[in-house]
């Protein structure tokens, strides 16, 4: 089975173009302090497999939409963004690794709906579509992945009755006084992202950079507060699933091609970027 971890993206046009007639309200709907169902799922499972149902008749409207003359942009980037919104479903009713696996999917169509919001969708949008799907369909069947036992809380637990104790903070690395500038941090890791990606493009020895990405990547984790570490794990683990699937950089991942890795890093760069980036806060 193809692993590869990928890693990811509206004006109105003409309403003459229409699609497959497919249900618009997501399975469920996550946000506002926790999951709520909107649908008759009784089980994480049945969820699941309602959202992943959807998929084929999202991915057929989308086509329908774009290659309609002239192309319904508003319906093509709306019905991507339901195509996110059903892989959010899914994931968030997985446990690890899988949870990991599928963000730079739903980050790829968020990415893509803004991209035809934007009328930026030629080239080898159509391809990569296709491609995405089967991934999806191939990596994520339900019958291959781990699904939650119960649906998550909807609430968080009440404060316990008597103090529980609390976590150590994590250590600042010795070689990381604690007056390190984040700013010098992030600069770090662009550096060794960088390294990193110029190795893989030229098919070099990628071991150092590498080494130096996860090195910046742990003082930044120990030196920026507890909300702000969500993104870098999934960072984190994404280049640790790339480094494995292509035995450390130095190999295509199973079933799939070097530029998947570079798309890969590409998108953690972006994730990066807009997360930790100093300059942009």
């Amino acid at each position: 089975m193809n692993r590869t971890a990928v890693l990811a993206l509206l004006l109105l046009g003409a309403a003459c173009a229409e699609g497959p007639d497919i249900p618009d309200v997501p399975p469920i709907s996550i946000g506002g302090g926790g999951i709520s169902v909107l649908q008759d799922a009784r089980t994480p499972q049945e969820a699941y497999d309602v959202a992943y149902s959807r998929l084929t008749g999202y991915h057929n409207k989308v086509r329908a939409f774009l290659f309609a003359n002239p192309p319904n942009l508003y319906g093509a980037a709306r019905t991507l963004e339901q195509i996110a919104e059903a892989l959010g479903t899914m994931q968030a009713m997985t446990v690890e690794p899988w949870k990991t696996a599928m963000q730079p999917y739903v980050h790829w169509y968020r990415e893509m709906k803004l991209n035809v919001e934007a009328n930026r969708w030629g080239g080898s949008f159509e391809s990569e579509l296709r491609r995405f799907e089967r991934e999806i369909k191939s990596r994520f069947s339900p019958g291959d992945v781990d699904i939650l036992a119960a649906f998550p809380s909807e609430a968080a637990p009440p404060a316990p009755s008597s103090p529980e104790p609390q976590p150590t903070p994590p250590e600042t690395p010795k070689d990381a006084p604690a007056d390190v500038p984040v700013w010098v941090l992030y600069s770090a890791w662009k550096q060794a992202h960088a390294d990193l990606v110029d190795a893989v493009t030229r098919k070099a020895d990628g071991a150092l950079a590498y080494q130096r990405v996860q090195e910046s990547l742990t003082v930044m984790k120990a030196r920026l507060p507890q909300e702000r570490l969500s993104k870098l794990a999934l960072c984190e683990a994404s280049y640790a699933q790339q480094h494995e699937e292509t035995k450390g950089f130095t190999t295509a991942p199973p079933g799939g091609k070097p530029e998947d890795v570079l798309r890969v890093l590409r998108l953690v760069g972006e994730m990066m970027e807009t997360e930790y980036n100093p300059d942009r806060k």
